[in-house]
């Protein structure tokens, strides 16, 4: 990833524009600390598909589980270690 100053962004617009074509592009502020980047609008639309992908697979694991609720992992684990029989119900 290519790193300039605001400075140089100012002044070469068009030019970094282009350049986020082949790769992104880091705007740094006047102390050289990381301020942005510059992607291309289709990267920025695949990161955000793939973070809100990922937001949707957290909230449904969640979701999967009510209070009070055990996984299946959790029930084999009672059944093999003789806490449980299979059939039984949980109390």
């Amino acid at each position: 990833m290519e790193s300039i100053t605001e400075v140089e962004l100012k002044a070469k617009m068009a030019h970094y524009l282009d350049r986020v074509a082949t790769q992104p592009v880091a705007i740094l502020d006047t102390k050289g600390e990381p301020r942005a980047v510059l992607v291309t609008l289709e990267f920025f639309a695949r990161a955000l598909e793939s973070l809100e992908d990922i937001a949707d697979v957290e909230a449904a694991r969640k979701s999967r589980l009510e209070p009070g609720e055990v996984t299946h992992e959790e029930v084999k684990a009672l059944i093999e270690r003789g806490e449980l029989k299979f059939g039984e119900k949980l109390e």
